[in-house]
């Protein structure tokens, strides 16, 4: 391997088609190590096939702007080329969009040697889905190239692309729940993971809508499972104190009276939170007086919700009093 190292830095000096010449008279086996340690780009243009193109460009990175050398990339090894698009040019990632979306498309196709995105392309592939999220960009056809290549953000949280497809799409959601998979998301992943997106509450018919069609659309026990699903995300969306989002979730809440519904609600409030710190309970009895300071505050108005928010209160004023005691005897808590 030493000397297969030493002959590719040789032939990386001197004249392309001589290099070539001495590469050729190698076994196909030699002939794809030497290329693939060989960084003469001139050298490429020389071979003859794909299986040989293909040694040279796999582990290769573009690090200029050369349009020769980018469809050389997305044909051999679309992966090269994710660096420079999402770190080296990463000020134009937004206007270069497209091209990264080519990229993207590329990368799901690619089927020589069954290559897959190793974690360094997961994570470029991420920065870029954030960026894209960050400027609110969406199409169907997007979140579907993002659903095939990387579903959760750096902070293991869905992205805003796809929390739009599912809400743009609640059929999407029914074959879920109806099939316990849609080829992306298996049922329970789905919903311990899934929140709605952001603008799921800019308008209360649009989020309406989306709920009765998932019920209208689901059957028998599964029905129930809507209805439990519909109840975590609601309340998985709550803001802190008496926004116009939580508004439109206690609106809601009171709308669908049904076990089920509660069920779902009051598990997943604070889901994300599946870890925490333990400390003198100060911290649970804080969300506890917060918690029923907003129930007593809409409890005219949305009575039922309100009942929530005070059976999902008691949970934290037992936490607090657990925490306290722990801390007084010093124990240890996990």
């Amino acid at each position: 391997t030493n000397k297969y190292l030493l002959l590719s830095g040789f032939l990386d000096k001197i004249d392309s088609t001589t290099a070539y010449d001495q590469i050729k008279i190698l076994s196909v086996d030699k002939q794809k190590i030497i290329l693939s340690n060989i960084q003469n780009r001139d050298i490429a243009l020389l071979l003859e096939n794909d299986d040989l193109k293909y040694s040279y460009w796999s582990n290769k990175t573009m690090r200029t702007n050369n349009e020769k050398e980018f469809k050389e990339f997305l044909k051999y090894n679309p992966f090269g080329l994710l660096a420079y698009y999402t770190v080296i040019n990463h000020r134009d990632m937004y206007a270069n969009r497209q091209i990264i979306m080519d990229i993207l498309s590329a990368i799901i196709v690619f089927k020589h040697k069954n290559k897959k995105p190793n974690q360094m392309d997961k994570e470029l592939i991420n920065r870029f889905i954030t960026e894209m999220d960050k400027n609110s960009y969406y199409s169907d056809d997007y979140a579907i190239k993002c659903l095939k290549l990387s579903k959760r953000n750096s902070s293991n949280r869905i992205h805003e692309c796809i929390k739009k497809y599912y809400f743009y799409n609640p059929n999407e959601i029914c074959k879920i729940i109806n099939d316990r998979s849609d080829g992306y998301f298996k049922c329970f992943e789905f919903e311990l993971e899934y929140e709605l997106p952001n603008c799921a509450f800019e308008d209360y018919d649009m989020i309406k809508s989306f709920i009765h069609y998932i019920i209208d659309n689901t059957y028998g026990e599964k029905r129930d499972s809507a209805y439990s699903l519909i109840g975590e995300l609601l309340s998985r969306a709550l803001d802190k104190g008496i926004t116009k989002k939580n508004i439109i979730i206690f609106k809601i809440a009171d709308n669908y009276n049904n076990q089920s519904f509660d069920c779902g609600f009051e598990i997943g409030y604070d889901s994300f939170d599946r870890v925490r710190f333990v400390g003198d309970g100060t911290d649970q009895k804080a969300k506890y007086d917060e918690l029923v300071r907003i129930a007593e505050k809409i409890e005219i108005d949305y009575p039922h919700a309100a009942q929530l928010l005070k059976r999902i209160s008691k949970q934290y004023l037992y936490n607090s009093q657990r925490d306290h005691i722990s801390s007084e005897l010093g124990l240890e808590v996990f």
